[in-house]
């Protein structure tokens, strides 16, 4: 997609050198722009992947991500992004950073730079926004998104200039979501690294085949939590010491097995290394790939090894068992990994949104305690009250003990 400046954006986005000039200077801190630059920038924006609606803590939720890159010969500052429905160019969907967790700057493939201000995209760089944003109750779910940044860059005299780059459009895709039954039996479940935009499941972006791909854009792990409300007893170093390892593994819906992996050796629980070297074909560990419907997929991996009780080309029906929950591929300890996808391969497809049909909240785990909780196998209790807040068509979401019916 082309990226639009100010000057190439349709009339039913355009905005007056005054409006742009107010824009600017109520976003970005007084005294940091000497002056607001109405003039073409070398940035390329685009939405590789469309976003498709999901309900997640009772609000709808579009989970994208957002590509910039600078062919300019210097550093830019990006201060701000602000979302619009195409249909309303006046009033913003959402501010980034203003509105909080709606968004995260990555900068894929570099190393972590704790020293370094997230914001300055280099020159020749690309960084890519991840989207996860909660639309305002009270509006419609927009058809069209548009975006605009807002950089700021420095003067050779001193001082910064504002610019604008207005770019991103990109459809809005309604579709169904047909509720998954749980693939897990009833009982109270850990559900860890799921949607949002701190889990490392959204970072998990594979080079493929020629392009990028997002498989586990919406992917959740599942981890049993034992009646003592602990995830492993005695020692956790041995799989079967986890209240997960070898539970059942149920089919979501009924569908066909179209993928299989049943021969990765598995790991030994909390190692800092992986039993065998993490490869495309193996970083999901044993595997079952189930085809729902036409262009929706769902991945069930890190089972155990050759016990996985189906064949590929069968036919399954919704809670058929699949297998049992294992610690193979990519994995730290037994649980149960789950995405969905746009085609059959594990990795080299899309992934899209799912619901499930029903799930109560208890609590929630902080995503900077979740490897002590591993550690421990205790889930953090505050004042030992739980929520029972009761979900039904949704999508859990960030780390979080669910009871599943």
């Amino acid at each position: 997609m082309r990226n639009r400046t100010l000057r190439e954006t349709p009339a039913s986005l355009k905005i007056t050198s005054a409006l742009w000039t107010a824009l600017a200077l109520l976003v970005i801190a007084p005294g940091t722009v000497s002056a607001v630059i109405e003039s073409d920038l070398p940035v390329e924006v685009f939405v590789r992947t469309p976003p498709t609606p999901v309900k997640a803590n009772g609000a709808v939720v579009l989970s994208y991500e957002l590509h910039v890159t600078n062919f300019r010969a210097m550093d830019l500052s990006l201060e701000h992004v602000l979302v619009y429905d195409v249909a309303d160019s006046v009033k913003p969907i959402a501010r980034y950073p203003d509105d909080g967790p709606i968004a995260k700057v990555w900068h894929p493939g570099a190393p972590p730079a704790e020293t370094e201000d997230p914001r300055i995209v280099h020159g020749g760089q690309r960084i890519v926004i991840l989207f996860w944003l909660q639309v305002p109750q009270g509006r419609d779910v927009p058809r069209t998104l548009t975006h605009r940044l807002i950089f700021t860059i420095a003067e050779p005299k001193g001082g910064r200039v504002a610019r604008m780059v207005e770019g991103g459009i990109t459809p809005v895709v309604d579709r169904d979501l047909v509720p998954y039954a749980w693939p897990i039996h009833s009982g109270q479940w850990l559900e860890a690294n799921g949607p949002s935009v701190n889990s490392d499941h959204r970072r998990a972006m594979h080079a493929l085949d020629g392009r990028t791909f997002v498989a586990q854009r919406l992917a959740l792990d599942l981890m049993k939590v034992g009646d003592d409300g602990r995830l492993w007893h005695t020692d956790p170093a041995k799989n079967e010491n986890w209240y997960g390892y070898g539970q059942e593994v149920l089919a979501v819906d009924d569908g066909e097995v179209v993928q299989i992996c049943d021969s990765i050796q598995e790991n030994t629980p909390l190692s800092p290394t992986r039993a065998v070297r993490m490869t495309r074909a193996n970083i999901c560990g044993n595997f079952v790939v189930l085809k729902l419907r036409e262009g929706e997929f769902v991945l069930l991996g890190h089972l155990k090894p050759g016990e996985i009780t189906v064949k590929q080309g069968q036919r399954v029906k919704k809670g058929d068992v699949l297998g049992y929950i294992g610690n193979s591929g990519n994995s730290d300890a037994p649980h149960l990994h789950i995405h969905a996808i746009d085609g059959p391969a594990p990795l080299a497809s899309e992934g899209i949104p799912y619901v499930f049909t029903e799930f109560t909240v208890l609590s929630s785990v902080k995503p900077e305690d979740l490897d002590g909780v591993l550690a421990s196998g205790r889930l953090p209790v505050s004042d030992g009250k739980t929520l029972e807040v009761v979900h039904k068509r949704e999508i859990p979401s960030g780390d979080e003990v669910i009871r599943i019916p």
